[in-house]
């Protein structure tokens, strides 16, 4: 019988792309580090046609554990809860951990509306979660454990926030032996952890904190390398993916990471990772394809340059169009992500999203159109949280609207009962909001088609 299972809850909606979770699989390689058995369990491989059912979660998480440790994005949140509650019925005995991304900010509200859940873990729990397991394995107490909310005697009890840990060296490789790799479409890696960057709407500087911790550039290598001769298949190469924003931020650190890979001469490499539109020159793209990076994601926002400096992105339109053309040359696949909804987003703004959105099709870029997701953690929320609002038809992401009537009814409930919750599904208010929608409906076909 396993110690512990970790859960991981980390669902794309309608892209259905598997991608490995990095968070829940650093906590499983962190728990069998410290002698603890795990029975790991990633819902993007679980057999079902509806990944929203309650009951196919409950299924999910049939002969767990006697403790269960989820993790969450913001997306699954509310049909996670509602299985669980249905675990908690039939197993009493169960003790049962939240953490991920889809918690921040929301711990003690979760604790003090969900009476099935047990304890949740603040920001990164590599460290709290063994320590959670040596405390229920000894019968101790919880009330010493940093970085976590749990209930004492019926109260709600918050332990102080543990720092950050400054040497990712310390974290076992995520992906050993019992990991099916050829199960994804892409297998993810982390660079670093942290983000100096002020853009107004991201929530990674409050979970993760503002200094960046960098990892060894000789590290990320030789797992990539680990990683690669486990799934080299010339027909068949999943992309290895940094998808933090750290590896572009230190320039002369990039440029290092390309030179150690291209020595490695390895056949059939595709990588790839998130670029910033002002940080980015030739010498850097050249560099980076040369070593095998074959798709670069650029976080664009809007069309506005006045939104883009109130959103503090550190750059113009003009700027963006430039050096994602550019990028085309160095590239084959070069994804912009466009964001429309901030609550002072005038009609005139929200059309230059939309005509740049066209005008990277044109470029025959991979362009994404969003709708601003009110994160808790966010600058933007906390000034704006007050003009939150709820759609059906418009919830604050694209992607769900080929999802939405998956999503049980239940779990509508449960979100429009609880707003400060469950924000990722809501919108703010902004100028011309219903204009803007109907706008959005007469283009919105066309877009699907394109």
């Amino acid at each position: 019988m396993s110690d512990i299972t970790i859960a991981s809850f980390l669902f794309g909606g309608s892209e259905k792309i598997k991608t490995p979770p990095l968070g829940p699989l650093y906590l499983t390689a962190n728990l069998r580090k410290h002698g603890y058995q795990v029975d790991f369990r990633d819902y993007q491989l679980h057999d079902t046609k509806n990944f929203f059912k309650i009951k196919n979660i409950v299924s999910f998480l049939n002969n767990s554990a006697e403790v269960i440790g989820i993790s969450t994005m913001t997306n699954f949140l509310a049909f996670v809860l509602l299985a669980l509650k249905e675990v908690k019925r039939k197993y009493p005995r169960k003790t049962i951990i939240l953490g991920g991304v889809g918690t921040a900010g929301v711990e003690r509200l979760l604790l003090r509306h969900f009476p099935f859940i047990d304890v949740i873990v603040i920001g990164e729990g590599e460290a709290a979660i063994v320590e959670i397991l040596n405390a229920l394995s000894s019968k101790g107490s919880l009330t010493g454990i940093a970085g976590i909310v749990f209930r004492k005697n019926g109260k709600i009890e918050v332990n102080r926030r543990s720092g950050f840990l400054e040497d990712l060296s310390q974290l076992p490789p995520p992906y050993d032996k019992s990991i099916n790799l050829k199960a994804y479409d892409k297998i993810s890696m982390l660079s670093g952890r942290g983000c100096f960057f002020n853009c107004t709407f991201c929530e990674v500087p409050a979970v993760f904190g503002r200094k960046i911790r960098f990892r060894k550039i000789d590290e990320i290598v030789d797992e990539i390398l680990s990683i690669y001769k486990r799934i080299e298949n010339k027909d068949r190469t999943p992309m290895v993916c940094l998808f933090d924003d750290t590896l572009i931020a230190n320039r002369r650190r990039l440029l290092f990471f390309c030179s150690a890979l291209k020595k490695k001469r390895l056949k059939y490499l595709k990588w790839s990772c998130y670029g910033r539109v002002n940080m980015m020159d030739e010498k850097l793209m050249k560099a980076m394809s040369k070593s095998g990076c074959r798709r670069i994601y650029y976080g664009v926002e809007s069309g506005s340059d006045r939104i883009l400096r109130k959103i503090h992105k550190g750059f113009t339109s003009l700027r963006a169009r430039t050096v994602i053309v550019n990028s085309k040359k160095y590239f084959p696949e070069v994804v912009a992500s466009l964001i429309f909804g901030f609550p002072f987003e005038s009609f005139a703004d929200f059309q230059q999203t939309i005509l740049l959105y066209f005008y990277f099709l044109r470029q025959e870029i991979n362009v994404q159109l969003h709708r601003l997701t009110p994160f808790i953690l966010t600058p933007i929320y906390k000034n704006y949280c007050h003009r939150l609002g709820f759609s059906g038809e418009f919830l604050s992401d694209l992607t769900w609207q080929s999802s939405l009537k998956e999503i049980p009814p239940s779990a509508l409930r449960l979100i429009r009962r609880y707003p400060d919750i469950f924000s990722g599904f809501y919108h703010f208010y902004s100028p011309d909001l219903q204009r803007k929608e109907l706008y959005l409906r007469k283009i919105c076909r066309n877009i699907k088609s394109l």
